[in-house]
């Protein structure tokens, strides 16, 4: 794939700035504050990727499924980084609850 449909896509991507509005901020107690997620869902079904092949897009739909992909992996590190997060504050509260029993 030549650089053209790339540098057609990013440089449309970049402009529109629409990764903004498919970022979901999360407040619930079980996640951490301030984190992001993008909305995969929503995100494919406004893209459309099957009508891309019938497009000018087309020579671009595997770097815009490439994309998706990498949200995800975003998505997934996001959950994780959180998932340990959560698991550290809890295990601080135990420790901190178990240091004061043995003073006693």
């Amino acid at each position: 794939m030549g650089t053209g449909p790339f540098k057609e896509l990013s440089q449309y991507l970049v402009e529109s700035k629409f990764l903004g509005s498919y970022q979901h901020q999360f407040t619930e107690d079980f996640f951490a504050k301030n984190m992001y997620l993008f909305d995969l869902k929503q995100l494919r079904a406004d893209l459309n990727l099957g009508a891309w092949d019938c497009s000018d897009w087309r020579t671009s739909k595997e770097i815009a499924e490439t994309m998706l992909r990498f949200l995800q992996d975003a998505n997934a590190v996001m959950l994780l980084s959180s998932s340990k997060l959560s698991a550290l504050k809890e295990l601080i509260a135990v420790l901190a609850v178990y240091h004061d029993d043995v003073r006693i």
